[in-house]
């Protein structure tokens, strides 16, 4: 679907610039399951440390506003993206990762079209944005 995907892995932050991902996914009609993009930013042990180190439809920004969920957007040919930005500069020391995910309701994510994690520039993203 777009030449930089990736499903699992892992993807480094960069020179400290902040830097937008997309949970993507192609509109699989009305029965097709609802996913919301969500991030975790976890200590060196792989934990989350508290409550505010969760990033979702309900709590959109991290404590420290190192994450934020920016919303969905759609674009062209039934394609939805929830963006998330990560501003390195404001990450704690104790968080050693930015964990991005998603969730599924209404089924499983083998029934969700072309899901996948897409990183952007930030300049990058002006056509999604202007199409929220």
């Amino acid at each position: 679907m777009h030449d930089r995907d990736h499903q699992g892995g892992n993807l480094p932050l960069g020179g400290g610039e902040p830097m937008r991902v997309a949970v993507v996914r192609r509109d699989g009609g009305p029965d097709a399951p609802a996913v919301d993009a969500a991030a975790l930013l976890a200590d060196a042990g792989g934990k989350v440390r508290d409550r505010g180190d969760l990033v979702y439809y309900n709590q959109p920004e991290h404590a420290g506003s190192a994450v934020r969920l920016l919303g969905s957007a759609q674009g062209e040919g039934g394609v939805t993206a929830d963006w998330l930005e990560i501003d390195p500069g404001r990450v704690e020391p104790s968080v050693e990762r930015i964990v991005v995910a998603a969730s599924c309701d209404g089924g499983t994510f083998g029934e969700v079209e072309d899901l996948c994690l897409q990183p952007a520039e930030l300049n990058a993203v002006s056509f999604w944005l202007r199409h929220r």
